[in-house]
């Protein structure tokens, strides 16, 4: 305890009963004052600072970060859609299936234009080439366990099946991490183009190593091979002239080709040891942008897995399962990355895809109750609830104190 405190406990417990030492109430415990103990004095809140750190937001860039939100939910109604089609046999998988190489061409296209390529991002892979072999060796798993999963939910109900996959498409729109597609898009970009760097950097070591080594064989080769001849002629000179001359002869020769001999395999350890630092250096690690949480994804995908057990064959399985996968996994990252690198093709691909997604439907021969529906549900989280939140901001108070937990400034990852 405090000396200050000590005495004024003494004086105190010293005072007769009655009396106290203060008449201004002071925000302690240890006083004995006049004040009851739920008193609150007029000074208890002149600490308190109101709206300290509050961000002021502007309403375009709610619109902006909005767009994300109508994109997903575009990209889960247009799945519905286009399963709705297949259940129905008006829509044919050799058509599905060039549709869809024919939107992801033009996906990575467009994300190879605006960043690094889309291979590192989403298969892990250091070149356009290997990411292709991957998607090659997904496709071909998938296509082998079609079969499998075409009598998947055979023995369940239709109408258990159709509530799953509601309600995964509602995890699925909940648990997305949209912030992903803002504050941390470029970071993760930034990843993938170190990565891009060091793998490059990496073949250039390789390289490099593999011309340092032919050339030291090179110099070998042609060290033993002039050394062969010189021998040959001093082996005759010292027949003839004594062995003496024959000996002074052959050694330049023999000695230069020792000598690279000797080189090359001192240099060998060094060589495998680089080669081996060059092969074994860390990798970041690089996935694809913060564009979706585990439980997102799966719930999207076990959805688009029920929701395939229900059609026709195999092929069709095949077929939606691939939809599945580029709706839900290659657009969020070109739709990530479209953002990072341009605000307008962002903006035009947020206004493209209600319209896409709208024209489905009309196609399909939804319900004008349905279209009004998509199209005021996007009206709505796009400019009206932004707008909604402007107006609240005013209302925002954010109370802090001394009661407040104690932070240390300027202490990183405090």
């Amino acid at each position: 305890m405090p000396g200050d405190a000590r005495h004024a406990l003494g004086e105190a417990a010293a005072a007769p009963p009655g009396e106290v030492r203060h008449r201004r109430w002071r925000k302690v415990l240890w006083d004995v004052q006049r004040f009851p103990d739920n008193h609150v004095d007029s000074s208890f809140l002149a600490s308190m600072v109101t709206n300290a750190h509050v961000r002021q937001w502007q309403y375009w860039s709610l619109v902006e970060g909005a767009a994300v939100v109508a994109q997903k939910f575009s990209t889960v109604v247009l799945f519905a859609v286009v399963f709705t089609q297949m259940h129905q046999g008006q829509l044919h998988v050799p058509v599905l299936l060039a549709i869809n190489v024919l939107i992801a061409g033009i996906l990575v296209l467009v994300a190879q234009a605006v960043g690094p390529p889309l291979s590192i991002a989403l298969l892990f892979a250091p070149d356009p080439l290997s990411g292709l072999g991957h998607a090659g060796l997904l496709l071909s798993l998938l296509l082998l366990m079609s079969p499998i999963l075409h009598t998947l939910t055979r023995a369940v109900a239709e109408d258990s099946v159709w509530a799953l996959a509601i309600a995964l498409a509602l995890v699925h729109l909940a648990a997305f991490d949209y912030a992903a597609c803002h504050k941390d898009a470029r970071d993760a970009m930034a990843m993938v183009v170190a990565h891009t760097e060091q793998e490059q950097e990496r073949s250039r070591r390789r390289r490099a190593l593999a011309a340092a080594r032919a050339r030291s064989k090179a110099a070998g080769a042609r060290d033993r091979g002039g050394a062969a001849p010189a021998a040959r002629g001093a082996l005759g000179n010292g027949a003839a002239g004594g062995l003496e001359g024959g000996s002074d002869a052959a050694q330049p020769g023999t000695d230069s080709c020792l000598e690279g001999i000797t080189a090359a395999r001192a240099e060998e350890p060094s060589r495998g040891a680089e080669e081996d630092d060059a092969d074994t250096a860390p990798i970041p690690v690089v996935g694809a942008p913060a564009i979706g949480g585990a439980l997102s994804l799966n719930a999207a995908m076990l959805g688009a897995v029920l929701l395939a057990s229900r059609l026709p064959g195999p092929s069709a399985v095949f077929a939606l399962l691939t939809v599945a996968s580029q709706l839900f996994t290659v657009l969020p990252l070109c739709t990530a990355r479209l953002r990072t690198a341009s605000l307008p093709m962002h903006i035009a691909l947020s206004v493209a895809q209600p319209a896409i997604t709208l024209c489905a439907l009309v196609m399909a021969g939804a319900t004008a109750v349905a279209c009004a529906a998509f199209l005021g549900s996007v009206v709505v989280v796009v400019l009206i609830a932004p707008a909604m939140l402007l107006s609240k901001q005013p209302h925002k108070r954010q109370i802090q104190g001394p009661w407040d937990i104690a932070t240390v400034q300027g202490v990183e990852g405090m």
